[in-house]
C-alpha cells in the first residue's frame, strides 16, 4: 500500500526542496560488501547465490523508510508500506533478457521458492520482454520496487545509475558485479542511484551494513 506525502509535514521537505531542481538530484555510492559466508551456503546446498543477495538487498530496503519514498512528480511524494525488487533475467548471449518482479516475503525459504519459481519461468522467454512484468506479481503501479542489474563477470569500482527524469529516480537502483577475493574474504561491488532528495549518506551506509548482517547470517 502507499500514502501521498503531506510535503508541508515531512521530515524531509528542506531536503526534497533544495535537491528538486538540481541537473542531477541523485545520489550514487559504489562499495564492496563481504558475500563469503553467503556464497559458501549458497554453494553447500546447490542454490542460487543470486537469489541470496537479491533477498538480502530487499530485506535492507523494505527496513529503511528512506528507501520507500518515490515520487511522481514536483508536487507528489509517496511513501510504500513494503517494496518489490524487479531485476532482468539473461536469455541468451546476444544480451536479451526478461524483467521479472519478485515479491518481498519476510521468510527466506518462501522467499527462495517463490524467487526461483518466477525466474525460471522468465528463461523460457525468447525474446526480450521489457514492457511487461510477471503476470503474477504485476500491477498497475510500477513505482513499488527497486531495480538490481546483475554483472557477475564485471568487477566495477564506481558506477553512476540512469537517470530517469529532470526530479531524479522514482526508485531506487542497484548495480551488482563480479565477487572477487580481497584479504582471504569474498567481496562484491554493489552500486546504489537514489534520489538525495530522499536520502543520504547515513540512509546508504545503514542499507550497507544491513545487507551484510543478512549475507552473514544464512
Amino acid at each position: 500500500m502507499k500514502h501521498l506525502v503531506d510535503l508541508n509535514t515531512w521530515n524531509r521537505k528542506n531536503s526534497f526542496d533544495f535537491f528538486l531542481n538540481f541537473q542531477n538530484p541523485n545520489i550514487s555510492v559504489t562499495t564492496e560488501v563481504d558475500c563469503t559466508h553467503a556464497m559458501s551456503i549458497a554453494k553447500e546446498k546447490g542454490d542460487s547465490f543470486f537469489i541470496y543477495y537479491i533477498y538480502a538487498m530487499l530485506s535492507a530496503m523494505n527496513e529503511i523508510e528512506e528507501f520507500r519514498y518515490r515520487i511522481k512528480s514536483s508536487e507528489e511524494v509517496y511513501f510504500y508500506d513494503s517494496i518489490d525488487i524487479t531485476t532482468p533475467i539473461l536469455l541468451n548471449d546476444d544480451g536479451d533478457c526478461c524483467i521479472v518482479r519478485i515479491p518481498l516475503i519476510s521468510e527466506f525459504k518462501e522467499f527462495y521458492a517463490s524467487a526461483h519459481k518466477i525466474i525460471e519461468l522468465a528463461k523460457t522467454e525468447t525474446e526480450s520482454n521489457f514492457n511487461k512484468s510477471n503476470d503474477d506479481v504485476i500491477e498497475s503501479d510500477p513505482f513499488g520496487t527497486i531495480f538490481l542489474s546483475a554483472t557477475p563477470d564485471l568487477y566495477f569500482t564506481s558506477l553512476i545509475g540512469a537517470q530517469e527524469n529532470k526530479y531524479g529516480n522514482s526508485y531506487p537502483l542497484l548495480n551488482v558485479g563480479k565477487a572477487i577475493i580481497r584479504e582471504g574474504k569474498l567481496v562484491m561491488p554493489v552500486a546504489v542511484t537514489i534520489s538525495h532528495a530522499f536520502a543520504d549518506g547515513l540512509h546508504i551506509s545503514r542499507f550497507f551494513s544491513k545487507v551484510e548482517a543478512v549475507l552473514n547470517n544464512f
